[in-house]
């Protein structure tokens, strides 16, 4: 199994039981390679999980021939918490408006190292409630080296 520079999965151990499923079956379909491919992850290997998912499209933009990231699909969850669904948008559009630097931020790294990254982040959502997020960012990969896509799983919490 290919081991990562810099995530340590030992990280997870004080996390909600769904997100160390969730890494396990990333590290499942990855096997021995630096990532998955899109076509290994299958939504229905873990229908448990899909209300906190999602999955981003890492694109060029044709308008600014700027790499930039689009929310492809967006889990119940996330929908809630943002009492909107920013499936289609930009990233820069559907982001929590406290949050669009963090989250592109957080996008490019793992494009750029092409590996896991978890974070713990502190937000406000969109009716003024404080909330308290754990959200595990994996690549996925069409050609098995460029990333092509994030998948990320995360819970909310009330701290």
């Amino acid at each position: 199994m290919t081991s990562f520079s810099q995530f340590d999965p030992d990280i997870l151990g004080n996390t909600p039981k769904r997100m160390q499923e969730f890494y396990a079956y990333w590290c499942k379909i990855r096997g021995d390679r630096i990532m998955p491919r899109r076509i290994d992850f299958d939504p229905m290997d873990i229908p448990h999980h899909l209300p906190g998912i999602l999955l981003i499209d890492v694109v060029s933009r044709t308008d600014t021939g700027e790499r930039s990231f689009r929310y492809r699909v967006v889990g119940q969850w996330e929908v809630l918490s943002r009492n909107a669904n920013p499936t289609g948008l930009w990233v820069e559009e559907g982001a929590y408006p406290n949050a669009k630097e963090r989250a592109l931020a957080n996008y490019k790294l793992v494009q750029d190292k092409k590996e896991p990254l978890f974070r713990k982040i502190k937000n406000v959502n969109i009716k003024g409630v404080p909330v308290e997020e754990m959200a595990l960012f994996v690549p996925l990969s069409k050609d098995g080296t460029t990333v092509s896509q994030i998948l990320v799983y995360s819970e909310q919490r009330a701290p």
